[in-house]
């Protein structure tokens, strides 16, 4: 949601599968699986292929993770280039969120994928950003348009006010990068409001959503 007009601006692409009781679960338990035996490939390519479909008919923009190894296969730089930039024509644009997890200094040596994703008009984001100050001076050197503050940082601040002050310095560095921020699991009104209060551009979290159906009926 954008924290100025509190309009939806953008859906984050999440998988989900049938667990065993026949009910929606996220699939984090079985990733390190997929990707011992090389099956994350066909994840991230199934996501991505979604996600461009989805632009189709969604007035949004859209977003899905994407990882280091992902960025280095050839084939998935192919798929985004044929499936985002061609057939049918978008309504938003893709973000492709890259883990801050995912060590900065080799995303470096990916510059030439983010440099075709970038020229395909894709907006480029830093996921989970936060939880360390390492990737900071990394920043500048890449062709970011979007931080997303790490959901955990985010929830601390129920607890912890000294939090705010890490908070406020992300958005403080981003304006001078001239980087939008986001706050991800926002899933409270006392979130919203204190977090409301900065200079912050985006909000995610549960309680938009809550919020929203409640306002529609």
């Amino acid at each position: 949601v954008d924290c100025r007009t509190g309009q939806v601006v953008w859906y984050e692409t999440l998988l989900r599968i049938t667990g065993p009781d026949g009910e929606l679960e996220s699939p984090t338990r079985y990733l390190p699986i997929a990707e011992s035996v090389g099956f994350h490939k066909v994840i991230s390519d199934f996501v991505l292929r979604e996600a461009c479909h989805a632009l189709e008919t969604v007035a949004a923009d859209i977003s899905i993770n994407i990882s280091f190894q992902d960025m280095m296969r050839q084939e998935f730089l192919q798929l985004l280039e044929s499936h985002y930039a061609g057939g049918n024509p978008k309504k938003g644009r893709l973000i492709l969120e890259i883990l801050e997890q995912e060590d900065l200094y080799q995303v470096e040596s990916c510059l030439f994928f983010l440099s075709r994703a970038k020229a395909l008009n894709c907006l480029i984001a830093i996921d989970d950003f936060g939880s360390g100050y390492a990737n900071f001076k990394n920043l500048l050197s890449l062709p970011v348009d979007i931080v997303k503050i790490d959901g955990d940082v985010i929830q601390r601040l129920n607890t912890d006010s000294r939090v705010m002050h890490r908070v406020l310095q992300i958005i403080n560095y981003c304006r001078m990068a001239d980087v939008r921020v986001a706050a991800e699991f926002v899933d409270s009104e006392h979130l919203y409001k204190i977090l409301a209060a900065t200079d912050i551009d985006y909000l995610q979290g549960f309680y938009l959503g809550t919020r929203d159906a409640l306002s529609e009926k």
